[in-house]
């Protein structure tokens, strides 16, 4: 309340002489003091009671503005550097970019050889398995078909055999084969007889 006062008192006493000086003549179109001078006189008392009544609450302003300001400028250059850092670890991996391509084109290329090795031997061995056991089923066919084969010879030749022995053989013939197995049955010795 005292400041206040104070200032009031000071306005007053620098507005009054102007108030005081502003009636006097001048000519128009010319620097009168008594007139535009006092204006100037109570535009700088105006200036002198709003910079003192406000001279605290601006510096406070002023210094958290600064202090804000500053704190602003200080994220801003984390960020720059941030920024930096990833720029340069981005500008270098595209300077390696053409190495990385070529090492991955190489353990593709590694990876798919050994892929397709590892194909091939897979298809070799099932190739050798398969080979072996249609060799084995080959070998059992081929048996199969030549004991089918024998038998039906067997059974031909029986055939044939019984069909040229009832032609060739007659009533008498037949008799001379009947006499000598006989023969042969009663020269055989007696353990084999019995």
């Amino acid at each position: 309340m005292k400041r206040l006062q104070q200032l009031l008192i000071l306005g007053l006493g620098l507005v009054t002489p102007a108030l005081a000086f502003a009636e006097g003549t001048c000519e128009p179109n010319e620097f009168c003091f008594q007139v535009q001078g006092y204006y100037i006189l109570d535009f700088i008392a105006f200036v002198a009671i709003i910079v003192y009544a406000a001279r605290k609450p601006l510096a406070a302003f002023l210094d958290k503005r600064y202090a804000d300001v500053s704190k602003e400028i200080a994220a801003a250059h984390e960020l720059r550097d941030a920024a930096q850092q990833k720029y340069n670890a981005y500008k270098a991996r595209m300077d390696n970019l053409a190495v990385e391509m070529d090492k991955i084109l190489t353990d593709a290329r590694a990876g798919t050889e050994v892929e397709v090795q590892r194909i091939l031997a897979e298809a070799k061995a099932q190739v050798e398995r398969v080979t072996a056991e249609e060799q084995i089923r080959l070998d059992q066919e081929s048996k199969r078909i030549r004991d089918e084969l024998q038998r039906d010879a067997a059974a031909l030749a029986l055939k044939l055999a019984e069909q040229l022995v009832r032609e060739r053989l007659d009533a008498a013939t037949q008799a001379k084969l009947v006499d000598r197995a006989l023969k042969e049955i009663e020269e055989l010795p007696a353990s084999a007889n019995a």
